[in-house]
């Protein structure tokens, strides 16, 4: 049975932290990071058998888990989903200054090709709302706490990771009671960083080779490449100036959509301390 699982949230160091947790000796993760079990549209009818043939390679003292950033977008039926399977499941969440989140999700559609170059931001809101969705961390969490009491979860603000990463990983292993002093090889490495495409003929082979493993009985590789740092000279390689940078003035705009949001995740998380701002070097 699982112990853990790492909900969210997308574009905020998820691959690194996962990467992370998956060295620790007294933790088992599956080869392949973002199952989205639970997330699915296919409706989950309490056949647990194919999921758990994923941690069948845990040893008797290692802890399980795994990390989907799509379920706390997928509140509203991940969040009841989840609790069916594991009721007493930790949840690891980190939430990273919502404006920001969006606007490299945003710059990550474009990399992949699924939003025009041309297209701006506030345009790409209305293309796809999981640009903003994922970041309404407040209505998603309040959903999740339906079913969970908050000592469940562990909520990591992105900034911590680029300020502290070690000291990020050590609370991590605390909270899941493994040994806190094991230090990881990669403590200092974030994985997954936005590019604005130089050469488009690379990013959609890239991209097809991606899919090709993900749909074949290979797919764990695509995790294990992220780790090595292939992912990262790739980017390297094909990375162009971006002259698109996220203004104050568009920042303050962007971040009106989230007031409200922010105010119910102040009300259920009255004591996580964040301090987002414009100012803040907190961009990948």
């Amino acid at each position: 049975m699982l112990n853990f699982l790492g909900i969210g949230a997308p574009k905020s160091a998820t691959t690194w932290l996962a990467a992370c947790m998956s060295e620790h000796p007294e933790i088992y993760m599956p080869p392949e990071k973002e199952i989205s079990f639970f997330s699915s549209d296919k409706e989950v009818k309490g056949d647990y058998s194919t999921y758990l043939e994923l941690f069948k390679d845990a040893k008797k003292k290692q802890i399980t888990g795994e990390y989907s950033v799509s379920y706390l977008g997928a509140a509203d039926k991940a969040a009841s989903r989840i609790y069916d399977f594991n009721k007493n499941l930790k949840l690891i969440v980190v939430l990273r200054d919502p404006v920001k989140r969006s606007f490299s999700h945003y710059k990550w559609l474009k990399q992949l090709g699924r939003i025009d170059e041309s297209i701006d931001f506030f345009t790409a809101i209305k293309i796809d709302y999981r640009i903003i969705s994922d970041s309404l961390y407040g209505e998603n969490l309040k959903t999740f706490l339906k079913y969970f009491p908050k000592e469940n979860f562990l909520i990591i603000n992105f900034e911590d990771i680029q300020i502290n990463p070690k000291l990020v990983i050590k609370k991590v292993f605390k909270f899941l009671g493994v040994d806190s002093n094991f230090e990881t090889k990669i403590s200092k490495l974030i994985i997954g960083k936005t590019i604005k495409v130089k050469y488009r003929f690379l990013e959609n082979l890239r991209t097809k080779v991606y899919y090709f493993i993900k749909n074949s009985r290979y797919k764990y590789l695509i995790f294990i490449l992220k780790k090595i740092g292939i992912s990262n000279l790739y980017r390297k390689i094909n990375n162009a100036k971006d002259k698109e940078k996220l203004t104050e003035e568009n920042y303050l705009k962007i971040r009106n959509i989230f007031t409200e949001d922010l105010n119910i995740l102040k009300e259920q998380f009255n004591d996580l301390d964040y301090n987002w701002s414009f100012n803040s070097k907190t961009f990948i």
